[in-house]
């Protein structure tokens, strides 16, 4: 737990206690369920995560003083992008504000009587009966 009250992140934290990871997801799961002794495993988990936060909230309020706050915000979107991390939301619009023009383009189908399908005309066998004139 104080490596989570760190702010380190799941993994890592489970990784420095020896701890499983998938068995502190589950144990996550289980107290979310309410379960026992998992439910206050979490309730500790979050009371060591909000000190955490509360401590940068701390240093953030000192660090604006000197004007040096790039350190603590980086950990507090690293670690809760949920809260801190900036979103952008891009709409787009035509003209004036109003809906997107869109032009449908009709393409040409590549049947055998298609001038732009290459593909036949690769195959067809060379005409080699010395006939020219197709009409006869």
């Amino acid at each position: 737990m104080d490596a989570i009250a760190a702010t380190m992140p799941y993994e890592l934290a489970c990784d420095q206690a020896g701890f499983s990871r998938s068995a502190f997801y589950q144990w996550k799961a289980w107290g979310e369920e309410g379960y026992q002794p998992y439910a206050d495993f979490l309730e500790e988990l979050r009371a060591r995560e909000a000190e955490a936060v509360f401590l940068m909230h701390q240093d953030l309020k000192a660090a604006g003083v000197s004007g040096n706050i790039n350190a603590i915000m980086f950990l507090l979107k690293a670690r809760y992008p949920q809260h801190y991390s900036e979103t952008v939301r891009q709409e787009h619009t035509g003209a004036n504000g109003g809906p997107v023009q869109v032009q449908t383009i009709p393409l040409p189908v590549f049947g055998p009587n298609d001038p732009l399908n290459h593909f036949d005309h690769a195959q067809e066998e060379p005409d080699t009966s010395g006939d020219d004139d197709p009409g006869e």
